[in-house]
């Protein structure tokens, strides 16, 4: 069932329901003021037939005028009877009608002084009237006709606007239901219009800012994250794909080179010694991509512990120096921890050694004096490292792109290289909930900031 469809029926079940309540009190209230009404013009004849017969003394013919004469037409089938103290009928306005109460029933009206109830549709006031220390019972009853047709009347129109009411609810309620959906309707509509070709496109979030503003604004962050997503797993694969391919037809080339002709020991070794070369730096290309697309899940698995971060730095440089002898990994403290509590954090261990690595390493290989510069920082609630070389810098321009893979300067488009390495570290600082800066003067030196929260 469509929601316009279920919007509509619970609507129309709510406004009915609402309106035969309110008829059904209605009609019961109406009723109840007309028999209560009806009572009280009986008691009020009764009184009055009374009066005129004990008090003022009127003779009964006389008591039948007056009565045939008021309220001719408002009491049908009027009937005035008086008993005295043994039971005996001692007056009654209508000889032709012959209401017998019954001894029960005036019984109960010298036991409770007076009653009120209906016999056959005909009601009836029963109650004692005292004249000169005599007990007497008067009892008036009639047909209430025009206070039923009164009723009658009231039930039809209740009846006809229920009916008239249920088809005006279901149209208004279709109409209303369809106007509210009409936005979910077209989300519905350009939803379905999205595809991997048009993943620019939004969802229309309108003027008014409800609900579905919401949902819309939502689906729209979704669809931002998506596009961003699926632009980097197109890019990455474009440019991964080419960086392997550059390798291996490298690889085989050397190998055809070395097949073509008998060569001496001398120049196989020399080959296999730069096919080795090639082989290494596609091992540690292929680890570099499968790394960066780790870090790059929405949804990573690793292991977090705590640790030192000096610990951390200090292992990196020692990998880096055993690999590159050359190279020279100044550490220095900004202000010494009071606390050994101050330097741990927690982290991944391996993670966070590949990224000071990766930083180390880019800082000493575009710097002429080979050196870097680190130094840590302790604050209250985070740790700040800083890398700092006096290398060939990074020009304005490409600062807004330096994190995006395979993106390398203008300036060292002729260094070694791939533009894994800082994409590869904003990963993995994001993973740590920590933040990066770079700063950066072309031909003056790079400096690059990291904060990490403590424990």
């Amino acid at each position: 069932m469509k929601i316009r469809t279920r919007l509509t029926i619970q609507f129309t079940i709510i406004v009915v329901s609402t309106f035969f309540t309110v008829s059904v009190i209605i009609y019961i209230f109406s009723a109840n003021y007309r028999r209560e009404e009806f009572y009280s013009r009986l008691k009020d004849k009764a009184i009055s037939v009374s009066k005129m017969l004990f008090e003022v003394k009127v003779a009964d013919d006389l008591i039948l005028k007056i009565l045939d004469k008021s309220d001719k037409m408002l009491l049908y089938m009027e009937e005035i009877i008086i008993f005295d103290n043994n039971n005996k009928r001692i007056f009654d306005s209508r000889k032709d009608i012959k209401f017998d109460p019954g001894l029960s029933i005036l019984n109960q009206i010298r036991k409770e002084k007076i009653i009120k109830d209906i016999d056959n549709h005909r009601e009836y006031v029963g109650l004692c009237f005292m004249n000169e220390k005599k007990e007497y019972i008067v009892f008036a009853s009639a047909y209430d006709i025009y206070g039923y047709r009164k009723l009658k009347n009231l039930k039809e129109i209740l009846l006809i606007c229920f009916v008239v009411l249920i088809f005006i609810t279901v149209f208004l309620g279709r109409f209303f239901s369809s106007k509210a959906l009409q936005k979910i309707s077209n989300m519905v509509k350009q939803t379905k219009n999205l595809k991997t070709s048009n993943l620019n496109a939004r969802l229309d979030t309108g003027k008014n800012k409800d609900e579905l503003y919401e949902l819309a604004k939502t689906f729209n962050t979704m669809l931002d994250e998506l596009e961003t997503t699926f632009n980097i797993q197109e890019d990455f694969v474009s440019n991964a794909s080419h960086e392997l391919r550059t390798p291996l037809t490298i690889i085989k080339s050397q190998i055809d080179v070395a097949l073509l002709n008998v060569r001496n020991i001398d120049d196989y070794q020399r080959i296999l010694k730069s096919i080795s070369e090639d082989i290494t730096n596609l091992s540690a290309l292929t680890n570099s991509l499968l790394l960066l697309a780790q870090t790059t899940s929405k949804i990573p698995n690793y292991t977090f512990v705590k640790i030192r971060i000096d610990d951390i730095l200090w292992q990196a440089r020692q990998e880096l120096l055993k690999e590159q002898s050359s190279y020279i990994v100044n550490v220095n403290f900004k202000n010494m921890a009071l606390d050994d509590m101050d330097l741990i954090i927690n982290a991944n261990h391996i993670l966070l050694k590949n990224a000071f690595l990766n930083i180390m390493e880019n800082a000493c290989k575009f710097s002429t004096n080979k050196t870097v510069s680190v130094h840590i920082g302790l604050f209250s609630s985070y740790i700040e490292i800083s890398f700092s070389d006096n290398g060939v810098g990074i020009p304005k321009e490409d600062l807004k792109h330096i994190f995006k893979p395979f993106f390398r300067g203008g300036n060292v488009i002729n260094t070694d290289g791939h533009g894994i390495g800082l994409p590869l570290v904003k990963n993995i600082i994001s993973i740590h909930k920590g933040e990066i800066r770079i700063n950066s003067t072309a031909g003056k030196g790079t400096t690059v900031i990291i904060s990490l929260p403590k424990l």
